[in-house]
């Protein structure tokens, strides 16, 4: 499983150790947005958790 957040249609925050999703989103027109979160993720949660959504579509 990845932890992403997106941010358009279109483009997408994702962990930049994630090498082979991000060819596979640009291969079918997301823009992946690559983010050192390798800190972060030594505990519990992930994008999802850090960013704090007020809103959940």
């Amino acid at each position: 499983m990845v932890n992403t957040v997106a941010l358009a249609p279109d483009r997408i925050i994702i962990d930049a150790r994630a090498i082979r999703l991000a060819e596979a989103l640009h291969a079918h027109g997301v823009e992946p947005v690559p983010l050192d979160f390798s800190e972060v993720t030594k505990f519990p949660g992930g994008f999802r958790c850090a960013t704090l959504p007020l809103r959940r579509g």
